[in-house]
């Protein structure tokens, strides 16, 4: 890990706090509280990195996570993209990334964005599985948004 071993228990407190938004939290504040927190750990970590750390495209991914729980699609989406970039047989950006497009109504995108997380990571059960989900719902099979979903 080099030199950045010593600030990788701000990773683990990014989690810590993204974990507690996502689970624990009742109070939407007291949620929005703990994804600006998770927000701060993450970026400590990503602000001491070098280029070449293993595991940027994991921080990265959760950074985006985050942006995407509070409703930021353009920085959510623009997280994944970095990460992929990283590492682009790393599967995790590419599910969070096609669940960023389902839930905006833009079903295609979201299918193009499994089937090239698919063509590099293909033992990806997680893309598998999200794209089998796709192809089970018929609104979704030909790029349609579902009913009531503005694209």
């Amino acid at each position: 890990m080099g030199n950045i071993w010593i600030h990788m228990h701000h990773y683990c407190y990014g989690l810590m706090y993204l974990h507690r938004a996502n689970v624990l939290a009742r109070d939407p504040v007291v949620r929005g509280y703990n994804y600006n927190f998770a927000l701060n750990e993450f970026d400590y970590v990503l602000e001491r990195a070098p280029e070449d750390f293993v595991l940027l495209p994991e921080v990265l991914t959760m950074k985006g996570e985050v942006f995407m729980h509070q409703g930021k699609s353009g920085p959510a989406l623009e997280q994944f993209e970095r990460a992929i970039n990283l590492k682009p047989d790393y599967w995790a950006p590419y599910a969070y990334m096609s669940d960023q497009f389902v839930s905006s109504g833009d079903i295609g995108q979201a299918r193009a964005t499994l089937e090239k997380g698919i063509a590099q990571a293909p033992d990806a059960i997680g893309l598998q599985r999200r794209l089998k989900d796709l192809d089970a719902d018929p609104a979704k099979r030909k790029g349609k948004p579902p009913q009531g979903a503005s694209k």
